[in-house]
């Protein structure tokens, strides 16, 4: 395992998917952890007070308001104000905040695709803190290209926490009745669109679809796109970051393909609305047959929403010929230190606490997060508990980013209007990822 994990390709990523924006909330009464959580001797921060900026969905893999944060709190005395944010807002309170180098957090969850020498510059060098850090926290264990991403010009300046590729997940009640076998091409996944795009009662109207992805304009839909993009041997951007390259001949492919299961009606006719959360349900509720899915939406998948929880199956993303089985979209987050905090040592001992070995186990367990520790992907009960972790390793490694340029996030609003163009009609897939590069191109001069 550690030679797939260490072997990933080249660091970049993008944003995570985010649900509806929430209010930050109140600070948490620290209270007595179960015996043998708390650090062993622990330091004390009585009296300090961190801020800890969010996605919430982050938040909810350290635990939430009942995990590793309480315990950090109640091992030291201090206490941590989170403020919970979707992923476009934390990144623009993000620049706000260091920017104006107010100080306002101490603590941040960031995004891959954030991470650059641009925003490096805000915040704290790591180095020192991982110098003294704990003999058994073990630096080395973390996925090398992600530790790796968030370093520049030799400083390490953020610490691993979540990471997920994508992976094909689908109804194996389905697959099984049908008599279709899971997609590991394209041609075989537009194959498999078609036969279990079903009208169950004969009434004349579809009540399974062969396939849903997210459809909604902006980074929603870009990033579903790119995982199709990826797949086919795309990329978006040359290695220089100088240079669009989505119209090759695989880019071109892959908008054939994600239009195409649009226009011939094996998606929801309602795509185009289709959000983190409500193609996550499309699956839940048995209303599609299979997805091109972030790889730790898993848990939803078979969690208690799911009324086919038990029938839920997972393949590899399909790829195109002569790319590597695997190849799609990673994203991932870090932990990072604001340059401006006036509590740094409290605010490493923080992240040291989340990203340790027992912490990653733990959050790849009991908080579906997507572990950034190879000793993570070796440990026996978490492999027990999700057996697809080991293809989830593969695919990781196989995998690339999107590019962390500065001008990125106005990429994915080109990418998603020439996309939507193509998906009604009003262009061929060609004219749209050409338009799209002609005008990324104007973004990189």
């Amino acid at each position: 395992m550690i030679s797939l994990l260490s072997g990933a390709c080249s660091p970049t990523a993008a944003p995570t998917d985010a649900p509806e924006p929430e209010k930050p909330s109140e600070p948490v009464e620290a209270e007595e952890p179960e015996e043998g959580e708390p650090m062993e001797e622990a330091p004390s921060y009585e009296g300090v007070s961190l801020t800890l900026f969010a996605h919430s969905v982050l938040y909810g893999n350290t635990g939430g308001d009942d995990g590793m944060v309480q315990e950090w709190m109640a091992a030291t005395g201090a206490t941590v104000n989170t403020a919970l944010f979707d992923a476009t807002a934390l990144r623009e309170k993000m620049l706000l905040e260091m920017t104006a180098h107010t100080g306002g957090f101490d603590v941040i969850f960031i995004n891959y695709a954030w991470l650059n020498p641009e925003t490096a510059q805000f915040l704290e060098p790591l180095d020192n803190y991982l110098a003294s850090a704990a003999a058994d926290y073990d630096f080395d264990d973390l996925i090398g290209s992600l530790s790796a991403a968030a370093n520049f010009d030799g400083a390490q300046m953020a610490i691993p926490f979540r990471i997920g590729g994508s992976m094909l997940y689908y109804r194996t009640d389905l697959f099984e009745e049908y008599g279709v076998k899971p997609p590991e091409t394209w041609d075989e996944f537009m194959a498999a669109a078609e036969a279990l795009t079903l009208d169950t009662d004969n009434d004349g109207e579809i009540d399974i679809y062969g396939v849903v992805q997210r459809g909604r304009p902006g980074y929603e839909l870009s990033q579903d796109f790119l995982r199709y993009a990826f797949a086919f041997g795309a990329d978006l951007l040359n290695p220089e970051m100088t240079e669009c390259v989505m119209d090759s001949d695989a880019g071109i492919a892959a908008l054939d393909t994600f239009a195409g299961i649009y226009q011939k009606g094996y998606a929801p006719p309602d795509m185009q609305a289709l959000g983190r959360d409500e193609y996550i349900a499309a699956m839940q509720q048995g209303r599609a047959a299979m997805a091109v899915y972030f790889s730790p939406y898993w848990s939803s998948l078979i969690g208690e929403d799911s009324l086919f929880a038990e029938e839920m199956g997972w393949i590899i993303v399909p790829h195109a010929p002569g790319v590597e089985p695997g190849r799609t979209q990673n994203a991932g987050w870090v932990l990072a230190i604001n340059a401006d905090s006036p509590n740094k040592e409290a605010a490493w001992d923080l992240v040291e606490y989340l990203t340790t070995k027992e912490a990653q186990v733990r959050a790849a367990s009991d908080y579906s997060n997507g572990p950034v520790r190879v000793s993570t992907y070796d440990n026996v009960a978490y492999l027990e508990a999700f057996p697809l972790a080991t293809d989830w390793a593969k695919a990781i490694a196989a995998s690339i980013f999107e590019p962390p340029h500065n001008q990125y996030p106005q990429m994915q609003d080109i990418l998603s209007e020439e996309i939507i163009l193509a998906l009604d009609g009003v262009k061929t897939s060609e004219e749209a990822m050409k338009a799209s590069c002609e005008r990324i191109d104007l973004l990189l001069e």
